[in-house]
């Protein structure tokens, strides 16, 4: 299926809101651009993007998500999205999810969306009185791990070391080890608190724990998927 059929499949539904780009246009220097004709897979999760109903008031705040399935809907070849949604994740350009409905089901979403999303965590903590010191890990989680680390998941010991690798240049460096222990963990709780790392031990490993990269509030959308498959 070409790019054009696509876009001739799905550019007749109506009344179907698209989604404001100027929040993403703000973070366009800290997200690759994605260069060249889109693929039939890119135009896919773009049309897709501009269905998502955000214009619920139960999504407020939410952001677009695509599920792997849905583009497997329009894009006949299954094998070619995987590669092509895979190039875009190490490129950094979308961040897939493991989405909390099904074993095989994932979520492809813009990572200048995801940046957003980022943003509204650290301006909320912000507004609940954290101190700017509290607040500065979701600066660090846009502008350092998300560059850096493009996989769905994230090791507990990788995560640390990446966080103290980060305060080697703070002015926190007369803190004992305990204390530097102690702040990490913290670092880490803020992040899953705010809902972007999801815990998962892994089995079979003792004390071996594993994060999932998330996505606020994915909740609200995972219920309304279920309940629509539930209803077919």
């Amino acid at each position: 299926e070409t790019a054009s059929s696509i876009t001739a499949a799905h550019g007749s539904r109506g009344d179907q809101r698209g989604v404001s780009t100027t929040a993403t246009e703000t973070v366009a220097d800290e997200v690759p651009e994605f260069l060249g004709p889109p693929s039939d897979t890119m135009l896919g999760l773009q049309v897709l993007r501009s269905q998502f109903p955000n214009n619920r008031p139960e999504l407020k705040g939410v952001i677009p998500v695509v599920l792997k399935t849905q583009i497997y809907s329009i894009v006949n070849d299954r094998t070619e999205v995987d590669r092509t949604l895979d190039s875009l994740r190490q490129k950094n350009v979308i961040r897939l999810f493991k989405f909390p409905t099904g074993a095989d089901d994932y979520a492809a979403v813009l990572t200048s969306d995801f940046v957003v999303q980022v943003k509204a965590c650290a301006d909320r903590a912000r507004n609940a009185g954290k101190t700017e010191e509290q607040v500065a890990v979701f600066d660090w989680f846009r502008r350092s791990l998300l560059p850096s680390c493009t996989e769905l998941s994230i090791s507990h010991d990788e995560l640390r070391s990446c966080l103290e690798t980060a305060a080697e240049d703070d002015t926190d460096q007369q803190l004992t080890k305990l204390e530097k222990s102690v702040k990490t963990e913290a670092q880490i709780s803020t992040l899953v608190n705010a809902g972007l790392l999801a815990r998962q031990r892994q089995s079979g490993i003792s004390n071996a724990e594993t994060y999932w990269f998330n996505i606020p509030n994915i909740g609200i959308v995972a219920k309304g998927l279920t309940k629509g498959r539930a209803e077919i």
